[in-house]
């Protein structure tokens, strides 16, 4: 029998079905390096089930995990706390979104600043048109 085949481990295991478990067995008997593996992989089966089955007993919670479950500071303070500072944050989120489309909204804005900066600004002394003229004829008096 081929050491390699899978049916050996599935036989070790006892996940095969009866025709086929008796055909393997048979097999098995025959061939000690077959028994030799077949234990092993009994053995080790074993061990692991034990293993597992002592961890699941004294399963403690890792160092890093906090079980909040039972804590009263979780429920009457950290979470409306926590519930403030996300309301907070959406907030503060949404006044940026709505400013920011408010300005982009408006795209008449500048030309409305301009017409407000021409009405605040002191009207300008006329300008002289004829400046020649009065460099050839300057103002009697002077």
């Amino acid at each position: 029998m081929n050491i390699d085949d899978p049916k050996l481990t599935a036989f070790a295991l006892d996940e095969l079905d009866e025709p086929e478990k008796s055909r393997i067995a048979r097999a098995v008997t025959e061939s000690p390096e077959a028994q030799r593996l077949v234990d092993e992989t009994r053995e080790l089966s074993a061990a692991l089930k034990n293993e597992f089955a002592s961890e699941l007993k004294s399963e403690k919670a890792p160092a890093n995990v906090i079980d909040f479950r039972d804590d009263p500071w979780f429920w009457s303070i950290g979470r409306p706390l926590a519930l403030a500072a996300v309301l907070a944050l959406l907030a503060l989120i949404s006044s940026v979104a709505v400013f920011s489309f408010r300005r982009e909204s408006f795209p008449t804005s500048k030309a409305r600043f301009k017409r407000q900066w021409k009405s605040l600004r002191v009207p300008q002394r006329p300008r002289l048109r004829n400046f020649r003229l009065l460099l050839a004829f300057p103002a009697r008096g002077s």
